[in-house]
């Protein structure tokens, strides 16, 4: 008897979230940024942020990933970047449906708007309000200064503020009222080959070598009884 265990997952969240950004022991990882979409409604539906952990507890490929976020029927948007060793993906969750968005020239980026054509018509995200338009738009600029193999040199080439056009890395407006105040929270690196995660507390401005903390998974056993 072949005996396979389930993937190991290491995740962070957030009180009362099941899953969010994280890696599992399969070798596989996630990203997560919220959408907002005009399907989006109030009745039942697969939590997006369950999407998220069901793919970490049961994905190995981005295919799979795929697959299972297909399967779920949802209320809300969300888009899940699914990284692998050899692959990257990004998977825009609507209740409208699932659309991917693959690498161009080898470089796959998202912000928190819709970028599959299908999709995006229905984009509701208040762009008075939010940034993700410039963010997108400066991380396309950027590209090419984003892919250093040093995880704390990765970080700090996103140190762009408000004031250079796009705020990736957010500081609150204290002039403005509290759900407005924009903060960014947590820097987080995946390395899906080894199977961890390395969090920062606070934006990529703010990164040392010595301020990661860096957490794992074991990777999945096979064992063979007779």
């Amino acid at each position: 008897m072949t005996v396979v265990s389930w993937p190991g997952v290491c995740t962070f969240t957030e009180a009362g979230v099941a899953g969010k950004i994280g890696v599992n022991s399969a070798g596989l990882g996630v990203h997560f940024n919220v959408l907002r979409h005009a399907s989006d409604h109030a009745d039942i539906g697969v939590p997006v942020h369950v999407v998220a952990r069901r793919i970490l507890d049961e994905a190995s490929t981005v295919e799979e990933a795929t697959e299972l976020a297909r399967s779920a029927r949802l209320s809300a948007s969300s888009v899940i970047t699914v990284v692998t060793a050899d692959r990257a993906r990004c998977l825009e969750l609507s209740p409208a449906g699932v659309s991917v968005v693959d690498p161009v020239d080898g470089v796959l980026w998202h912000a928190n708007h819709f970028l599959d054509a299908a999709l995006a018509p229905g984009e509701r995200t208040t762009v008075d309000v939010s940034t993700t338009l410039a963010r997108g738009s400066w991380l396309r600029a950027h590209a090419a200064e984003l892919g250093a193999a040093d995880l704390t040199a990765r970080a700090r080439s996103l140190c762009a503020h408000t004031e250079d056009g796009a705020a990736v890395c957010a500081h609150p407006d204290m002039s403005l009222p509290a759900h407005e105040r924009w903060e960014s929270l947590a820097t987080i690196s995946l390395d899906v080959v080894a199977g961890r995660m390395h969090v920062h507390t606070g934006g990529p401005c703010s990164v040392a070598p010595e301020s990661w903390a860096e957490f794992g998974v074991r990777r999945a056993v096979s064992t063979t009884a007779r």
